[in-house]
């Protein structure tokens, strides 16, 4: 039996897979090329052509928001602006974001740390807290080196104990 298929167009902009909804509204499937192109993308993501590209396409459009609001940033932080009390009336002269930004920052690491036990300015506890896990860190490392070490001496003498108790003990046989 010959079963015989003769296409004698191919109509990419032609509806095909009309379905309809819950609500019996017709809903069209689409066109036979975006049939086409939706199954390409789909067999393409799968591959590592796709994820290296994803990647790439991240970083450009990474790099062009960073390229984009770097001269708004620098323009948003050098611009003068009036300072106001919480009614908006002019309190004091003009400073710019960046003054007020480092205001508030030397503001808070100068504040006393609010911690029973941690006595001094934040930033002088969060220096002793940093050192501190560093120490803890190296301390911890060089005790780990000396116990390894006196253990690989002790596996030696234990050991070399043990070959002259055993020779000993075949030589009174």
């Amino acid at each position: 039996m010959d079963i015989k298929i003769n296409v004698e167009s191919i109509d990419l902009a032609e509806h095909i897979g009309t379905h309809y909804d819950e609500d019996g509204d017709r809903v069209p499937g689409g066109t036979l090329g975006d049939l086409i192109i939706r199954g390409l993308i789909e067999k393409f993501v799968q591959t590592d052509s796709y994820r290296g590209l994803a990647g790439r396409i991240r970083e450009v459009r990474e790099d062009e928001i960073r390229t984009q609001l770097a001269p708004v940033i620098t323009e948003a932080l050098t611009t003068p602006i009036q300072s106001t009390n919480a009614y908006g009336e002019r309190t004091g002269g003009e400073t710019t974001l960046r003054e007020l930004i480092a205001a508030e920052a030397r503001r808070y690491l100068t504040e006393r740390s609010e911690g029973y036990s941690q006595k001094g300015t934040r930033l002088q506890v969060a220096v002793r807290e940093a050192v501190d896990a560093a120490f803890r860190a190296e301390i911890a490392a060089e005790v780990k080196a000396a116990k390894d070490a006196v253990a690989t001496q002790l596996g030696a003498t234990v050991a070399e104990l043990v070959s002259n108790a055993v020779r000993e003990a075949l030589a009174k046989r």
